[in-house]
Formats: structure tokens, sequence, C-alpha cells
């Protein structure tokens, strides 16, 4: 097997990803983001098999890494993108209990509206590019690589769930 020999991120030093010490250190500097990034996608309890699960993929697929069409970084978040995709559909799959709100307090449910109760309402794609985006401070460039799209797609794409979430919140603060 031919090793492949890429830069750190973090610094211009090459690491052998073929190896274990040098994927890991390849991997270290963007764990941080890979474990928030998937926490907002899955959910804490989750974000530890999504991260999990896309670092084994991420070293089955070492070899199709190619620097030349993104950074290590966007990369590794596609995958953890991915792997939280993976993940909503097995939980899709597998029933679910319902809890109704107790009525029993005078037919009177508590209608509050929050912030990540409206970006749940958007679409996964939109969900997508506003974790990226604000959660995770990237840059169009690097949301647009994560999610496997151009630049202009991707500033749409976070247009679009702006308005969808100032339809959701409103004006006032609630």
């Amino acid at each position: 097997m031919e090793r492949d020999v890429v830069a750190v991120d973090q610094s211009n030093a090459a690491v052998d990803i073929g190896t274990r010490e040098g994927f890991q250190a390849w991997v270290s500097p963007h764990w941080p983001a890979m474990a928030h990034f998937a926490a907002r996608l899955v959910g804490t309890v989750d974000r530890e098999d999504v991260v999990q699960d896309a670092l084994a993929l991420a070293w089955r697929k070492r070899d199709r890494f190619d620097a030349s069409r993104g950074s290590a970084r966007s990369w590794l978040l596609a995958l953890v993108a991915d792997q939280a995709r993976k993940s909503h559909r097995r939980a899709a799959r597998r029933p679910r209990s319902v809890t109704l709100p107790d009525l029993d307090s005078g037919g009177q449910v508590e209608c509050s509206v929050d912030v990540e109760r409206a970006i749940r309402r958007l679409s996964v794609r939109q969900k997508l590019a506003v974790d990226l985006y604000y959660f995770l401070d990237l840059p169009v460039a690097e949301v647009a690589a994560v999610m496997g799209c151009s630049e202009g797609t991707a500033k749409s794409t976070l247009a679009d769930a702006r308005t969808r979430l100032h339809d959701y919140l409103g004006d006032e603060p609630q």
C-alpha cells in the first residue's frame, strides 16, 4: 500500500496518514469541531457515535482525501454530516413514543418558541448550512465544501434558512 503523506492543517509538518499515529495527528486539530458539529446535528447523546463512525469512515477512505479539493477540516466535517444523516435515518425507522400535553391544567398548552426549536424545523440542508456557518463559524467557502455545492448555493441556502427562521420566530422575542 502506498503511503499518503499530507500536511497537518495547523502546521507545515507532513504526516503519514497511513499510520495510526499520523492519522491521529492529522485528525486531532479537527476533533473539537467534529464533536461540536455532531452535537448540533444529532444531539449530545448520539454525538460520540456519529463522530466515531465518521472517524472509522475517514480511516477506511483516507486514501481518497485530496488536499487540492479542500481542507482536511471540510472533508472530515462532510463525513460527520453524512454519518449524522445515516443516524437520523436509523432513528426514523425505530418506533417512538408520543408524549401528550397535560390537559389537566385547565387545557392550556405552553406555546413558547425558541431558536433551537425553530432550527429543528428547517430542512436538513438548511439546518446543515446554519450549523456550519453560525455555530462552527466556517466561511461560506468551507460550508459549500462540506455541503458539496457551490458557494452561491450555500449562500442561497443560508438566506432561505434565515427567511424561514424569521417566519418561525417573528419580529418579537418570545
